[in-house]
Parts: structure tokens; sequence; C-alpha cells
């Protein structure tokens, strides 16, 4: 039985929309599309927030470096926080890009949990998956890795690939080089880990987050081609 209100309100839309289209993965996709609307207007909210940090951090982080190179110790931090007051930023003006996290992640462990405990899934074929509750196996080692198991999985670096082009496509402008490069290493860290951390899971599992992604990259062409017909 599921106590978690927000895994069991997805468990029941998993459910019916396995019911409409009798298909497993049309589930998962409808599931998908069903979360993307739910988020629609905190993640737009958070995204403003992410931009005005962006754009903070883009002022503050080269006065505060220029400062690291004439002041140090208690000095540095009294020059550091005029700086902040002068430019009218809170030193804690960070913790608003925290917004979409706080957003997001529950609806990540919600979902986990939603297709981890349903059993619509086994025994279902989808393309060269054998069984939609285990990994995509494209083919079989020979032997057994720790944690990865004993199969090539494809569809974790489909889901890698396409985390990184969403990202690469909702890109805010204007950002300094150094932040740039700071937010893309963050990226690359964060793709790498849902690499290593879903690899072994049902691709059923893998499916559903390869799905979000390709989502934000339809959102994200769209919302360019859009801006690009305004102009």
């Amino acid at each position: 039985m599921n106590h978690d209100p927000l895994s069991a309100a997805l468990s029941f839309i998993l459910e019916r929309a396995f019911d409409l289209c009798n298909n497993p993965v049309g589930a998962i996709v409808l599931l998908s599309i069903c979360v993307k609307i739910i988020l629609i207007i905190p993640v737009h909210i958070s995204e403003k927030f992410q931009r005005k940090v962006n754009e903070q951090r883009s002022i503050i982080e080269p006065a505060v470096a220029e400062l690291k190179k004439q002041f140090s110790g208690e000095e540095l931090h009294n020059k550091t926080m005029e700086t902040y007051k002068e430019l009218n930023i809170s030193p804690a003006y960070t913790l608003k890009s925290l917004l979409g996290p706080a957003i997001q992640i529950p609806f990540f462990f919600a979902a986990f949990h939603a297709l981890q405990k349903s059993s619509i899934f086994v025994g279902h074929r989808f393309l060269w998956m054998e069984n939609l509750a285990q990994p995509d196996a494209l083919f079989a080692f020979p032997f057994t890795f720790p944690w990865f198991g004993a199969s090539l999985n494809i569809l974790p670096f489909i889901m890698t690939a396409l985390t990184i082009i969403a990202s690469r496509l909702s890109e805010p402008k204007g950002l300094s080089p150094e932040l740039l490069k700071k937010q893309r290493n963050s990226l690359y860290t964060l793709a790498i880990f849902f690499l290593i951390f879903l690899y072994p899971y049902a691709a059923a599992m893998v499916i559903y987050w390869t799905m979000n992604n390709l989502l934000s990259v339809v959102q994200s062409i769209g919302e360019r081609s859009v801006a690009r017909a305004k102009k």
C-alpha cells in the first residue's frame, strides 16, 4: 500500500492511463505529459527566480573576484558585505535557485516509487526490450559488473543525451563565460549521476525519464521557434 499522497496520485494517473490506452509505454507517455502539465506554473516561477539569480551572479561574482585579489580575511569579508549592499543584492540571493529542485524533487521520488511498484510493465515487450520491468538489455555481457549488472543498457545513454540537449537548449542568455562554464559543469555532473543511478533499473523507469527529457527538448525548440517568429 502506498502511503505517500503524491506517489499514490501518480500511481493512480499511471493506472488510469494504462486503462485508457492498454499499452504500458503509452501509459508512461501520458504520465510524463500529465506531470509536465502539473509543473508548468511552478517551473515557470522557479525559472524566473533562476534567471534573476543568474543576473545577480553575473554582477556580484566578478566584483568579489576583484576583491579577493586585494584583500583577505576579515577585511575581505567586510568589503564583500559592503559590495553586496552597494549592489543591492542579498548575500543569500542564491537560495532562490533552490526553488526549482524543491518543487521537482518530490515529483522525482513520487514517480520513481509509482513506476517501481506498478505491475503493468511485467512481461510486456517494447522494441528490443523483452520485459519493461527489467533493464532494456540490448545484449548481455559474459560477466557481471557491480551495480551495472550483466548487460549493455542503451536507454540510460539516450536519456542522458536528451538531458544534455534539453539543458543546453534552455540555457539563459547573457551569462558570463565563467558562470556559463559552471552551469555546464554542474549539468554534466548531474547527467552522469542520473546515468549511473538509473542504469540498472527497469526499462519502464528509464523510458519515463527519457520521455520527460524529450518533452523538454520539444518545448525548448517550440519556445525558440515562437521567439524567432515574433522578431
